[in-house]
């Protein structure tokens, strides 16, 4: 976050203006997700009736006051601006667009929607926000829901809903106008109109070459997760011993099953999450996780107690970032008990049973595919709680921060004088 315009002579920065599609200059119109965050962690949330809940955004708004045209698209046709609000009930709609859009309904992510698509990812959803809504117009539409009971119409077009598991853990019913989706685990029921395709995104995942911690020869250690075998014994961030009871594969390529922006894995730099107890760097080296995986955060020294939060949720553009991939192997791994990992010493979610076994396929049912009755035995709930936001997320984020600007100090630094009159002599 700058506090100098782009123009500003004051400022000690130089910088050209952003461009949108027809060269016409464009800036942020409000704070963006990340400046929220450094608002907040000023000067605290919002205390005031202000984007309370049960807001429209876009077009229909009912938003009043001095910030109505900021988040009226039919006067602000190329909106660049971040969704916040403390409450529930709200709406995005982007219906007078004719051309697509893609909405993704989450938390700390960005939207793109305007008049002739003239720019991409411009409408962000601050973190902790809630959109539960979606209505877009007569273009072919993709919408991400959150797994939140989202109510979405998709307009005219061919439109396209994204579903986060697999499908084997939902309920499809349909009438003739109204498809409703339904997460046998939660509960939650997603209600779609105008909506022609429901694609379920990949699980959560690691990528070939994590090692994570397991016993070989009476000796733990690190094992490239891709050389794991089913009853390999891995040892748990608490120091558990937990057999391995099924290991998960899918290659993701262009030729088969292209890898979209959503699904590109987070690269996590070493050392981001700090030390251990034995001083150890966490990560020991850089790690890559699909978006959704949860880590552990807020534990212990021990590792005991915290909460579980997908890496997205952590993501800051430096420490820990999506990259760009052309394809990308993803693996997971499920313990006779779910547990914690150590991937490369950062603890991280053991494969949970959401229904998303089936997406791995092929060779990655070995193991399970030994149960004759292909039924999965009463499995337990998660061993820790999961959070994407609240006090220990934002203590996670504050942590990470600090240690990177810590590291980049020292990068920095110049050496001392004494230092360089030492090396010249």
């Amino acid at each position: 976050m700058s506090y100098y315009g782009n123009s500003d002579p004051a400022s000690p920065f130089t910088s050209e203006g952003p461009v949108v599609a027809d060269w016409q200059g464009g800036w942020a119109q409000t704070p963006m997700p990340i400046d929220i965050l450094a608002i907040q962690r000023f000067y605290g949330e919002s205390k005031t009736t202000t984007f309370a809940g049960g807001q429209t955004y876009g077009f229909n708004t009912n938003i009043t006051g001095a910030s109505r045209d900021y988040f009226d698209f039919t006067k602000n046709s190329t909106p660049f601006v971040t969704l916040y609000n403390r409450g529930v009930g709200n709406t995005l709609d982007v219906s007078g667009f004719s051309t697509g859009a893609r909405i993704n309904l989450n938390p700390g992510t960005f939207s793109t929607a305007s008049a002739n698509n003239a720019v991409t990812n411009n409408i962000g959803i601050s973190f902790g926000t809630q959109i539960d809504k979606a209505i877009t117009g007569a273009g072919n539409d993709v919408i991400i829901g959150n797994g939140n009971s989202n109510v979405v119409d998709g307009g005219g077009g061919y439109n396209t809903f994204i579903v986060t598991g697999s499908s084997t853990n939902f309920t499809i019913d349909k009438t003739s106008t109204v498809t409703t989706v339904t997460d046998k685990t939660t509960g939650a029921a997603d209600t779609l109109t105008n909506i022609d395709r429901i694609q379920f995104a990949a699980p959560v995942c690691f990528t070939t070459g994590t090692r994570i911690v397991a016993v070989r020869d009476g000796i733990a250690g690190d094992v490239a997760i891709q050389n794991l075998r089913v009853g390999d014994v891995a040892v748990t961030a608490t120091g558990e011993h937990r057999t391995i009871r099924w290991i998960g594969r899918r290659e993701v390529r262009p030729d088969a099953y292209p890898v979209p922006a959503t699904q590109w894995p987070v690269r996590i730099l070493a050392g981001a999450f700090g030390t251990d107890a034995r001083g150890q760097a966490v990560p020991a080296r850089n790690l890559r996780l699909s978006p959704g995986h949860p880590v552990l955060v807020g534990a212990d020294a021990q590792n005991a107690g915290g909460v579980l939060v997908p890496i997205m949720n952590l993501i800051d553009g430096i420490a820990i970032c999506r990259e760009a991939v052309d394809q990308v192997t993803y693996w997971h791994v499920e313990l006779d008990q779910h547990d914690i990992l150590l991937a490369e010493g950062l603890p991280a979610e053991s494969y949970f049973e959401s229904g998303a076994r089936a997406w791995f396929g092929g060779d990655a049912m070995q193991g399970w595919g030994r149960d004759v009755d292909g039924i999965a035995s009463p499995r337990p709930g998660r061993c820790r709680p999961v959070a994407f936001d609240g006090p220990i997320v934002e203590a996670a984020r504050g942590r990470i921060e600090s240690g990177l600007r810590l590291r980049l100090a020292t990068q920095a630094a110049w050496p001392s004088i004494e230092t360089q009159m030492m090396v010249a002599a």
